[in-house]
């Protein structure tokens, strides 16, 4: 885990001193990211299932390889014409804190 390092870090420039913050990602940020990258990963679940049942492959050959339980991915094939529940936002589109 990276702890944030916050502090002055003082520097005389020509008899003028200059003052300048260093701030290290916090922890928070890096959590952040991670949820980020694992809902980016994880909105085209519904979609993948719903192309391998319609493909032919079972619901138990789909629930060995995805390790998704059998009653979710009954439950994903009888919603399939929805929209998605998920949207994923790029770190660009957050709203200013």
């Amino acid at each position: 885990m990276r702890t944030a390092v916050s502090g002055p870090i003082c520097c005389y420039v020509g008899r003028i001193r200059v003052s300048v913050r260093c701030m290290a990602p916090s922890p928070v940020s890096d959590a952040e990211d991670k949820l980020r990258r694992w809902a980016e990963a994880q909105a085209r679940r519904d979609e993948i299932v719903c192309e391998a049942a319609a493909a032919g492959v079972s619901i138990h050959r789909i629930q060995q390889i995805t390790g998704i339980a059998r009653s979710t991915i009954l439950g994903i094939l009888a919603r399939r014409p929805k929209r998605p529940r998920l949207r994923v936002v790029s770190s660009d589109d957050l709203p200013p804190e």
